[in-house]
């Protein structure tokens, strides 16, 4: 079953300034690896950077289909 971004509701933005690389291997422990249509369709959380796209521009954008996941990336990350 191939995910849509709706599928992942809940949109949490970080600036690059930020460790990406921490927050990744938090959200690894937390909530396992990393949705990937590649080799991970059943994540429940994945990554991407926004370069210069809004909304959220020079940010990354992590999306959760949790919303209790969401939360407890919001609480340690913002």
């Amino acid at each position: 079953m191939t995910k849509s971004s709706s599928d992942f509701p809940y949109v949490f933005h970080i600036p690059k300034k930020k460790n990406q690389w921490e927050a990744d291997a938090w959200c690894t422990d937390h909530f396992g690896k990393r949705w990937s249509v590649i080799d991970n369709r059943q994540g429940v959380w994945c990554c991407f950077w926004r370069g210069f796209r809004s909304p959220g521009p020079g940010q990354y954008e992590w999306l959760f289909k949790n919303e209790q996941d969401a939360l407890l990336f919001a609480l340690r990350w913002s």
